[in-house]
């Protein structure tokens, strides 16, 4: 759960520069940012697991 909130703080500190994005554009990007990281660890944890 702590991966999670600091992915949230992430894509909010990010979002924070592009002030001129639509509320709903922001939440897009926020998880599609979130889908692409949350991929990227839980591939670099399974493979540590694995080795």
């Amino acid at each position: 759960m702590h991966l999670w909130h600091w992915l949230n703080w992430l894509t909010n500190r990010l979002l924070s520069n592009f002030s001129h994005i639509t509320p709903s554009a922001e939440k897009q990007v926020a998880l599609f940012l979130q889908y692409l990281i949350g991929n990227r660890v839980l591939a670099i944890m399974f493979k540590i697991l694995i080795e």
